[in-house]
């Protein structure tokens, strides 16, 4: 726990998209269990009382899975005590998945460790989804030995990738309803309800980047227009900030991990920030 009490949360991602989606759903969630409780809480809204984000160069950023090796490198360097990078959990190759257990290995040995992790990672296919599923859990369940310290670990899979989840978040709101039949019609398939159904492949109908930015309309032509400088994902937090999440929908989707993460949420995460 930080010196002011707060529960310290870090969030470890492939990108941007990841942190936002996380922030959102952590916070959808703590609202719903504060609103559940017989404890008083002055103000449901008033979430940075009770825990902070992890931040980097003064800014709320994420352990990019991506440079986990540079950041290994960096902190054998700094502690002169060399960490193993994870390739295998319970004798299975888990792929990318070790990444996250890595992370909170690098976290655990920082200078400044947090209380919590929360972990996403894009998921790139529908195929194997139960075998994603049980290496996910063994990952979690991995990490969570390893590291004991950590008050709590969350872990979800963004499948088929982060935009998918976006789609189905952004796509409920009553603004979007137009865009979203039309849509729907195209790919017959409501991408809002099934958006495992969308892919990564930018050449089909399916793509989910293509998907999300005919949903979001002009505030997609404001996403593909800003600053090379300052990344597109930024541009989501806005969006999920004016979108009320209705966590009884989210809940009911797990082919795209969604309703896995939500409900990891509500057990895990919860109940350390309302504490």
């Amino acid at each position: 726990m930080t010196s002011d009490s707060r529960l310290k949360v870090a969030i470890v991602g492939d990108d941007r998209a990841h942190l936002h989606l996380a922030r959102a759903l952590a916070d959808a969630v703590t609202r719903e269990h504060i609103a559940a409780s017989v404890r008083p809480w002055p103000d449901p809204d008033a979430l940075d009382e009770a825990r902070v984000w992890h931040l980097h160069e003064g800014k709320v950023d994420l352990i990019r899975l991506g440079e986990l090796e540079y950041l290994f490198e960096a902190e054998t360097q700094r502690s002169k005590r060399p960490l193993k990078r994870t390739h295998r959990v319970a004798g299975q190759a888990v792929g990318p998945l070790a990444n996250l257990a890595d992370a909170c290995t690098l976290l655990a040995v920082s200078q400044d460790p947090p209380d919590v992790v929360l972990g996403l990672v894009d998921g790139d296919s529908r195929s194997g989804a139960a075998e994603r599923a049980k290496h996910l859990q063994l990952v979690l369940d991995f990490a969570r030995e390893k590291t004991p310290n950590f008050r709590a670990v969350v872990f979800g899979a963004t499948i088929p990738c982060a935009e998918a989840w976006l789609v189905s978040i952004l796509g409920a709101a009553p603004r979007f309803s137009r865009r979203r039949a039309l849509v729907a019609t195209e790919l017959k398939l409501d991408p809002v309800t099934s958006p495992e159904l969308l892919n990564t492949d930018k050449s089909a109908p399916q793509h989910a980047k293509r998907v999300l930015r005919f949903l979001l309309g002009e505030g997609a032509d404001d996403l593909m227009a800003v600053s090379a400088k300052t990344p597109k994902e930024d541009l989501y937090k806005p969006f999920l900030g004016d979108t009320p999440l209705s966590l009884s929908q989210l809940a009911a989707l797990s082919p795209c991990g969604l309703a896995p993460f939500v409900t990891r949420l509500r057990e895990d995460y919860a109940p350390q920030v309302c504490g």
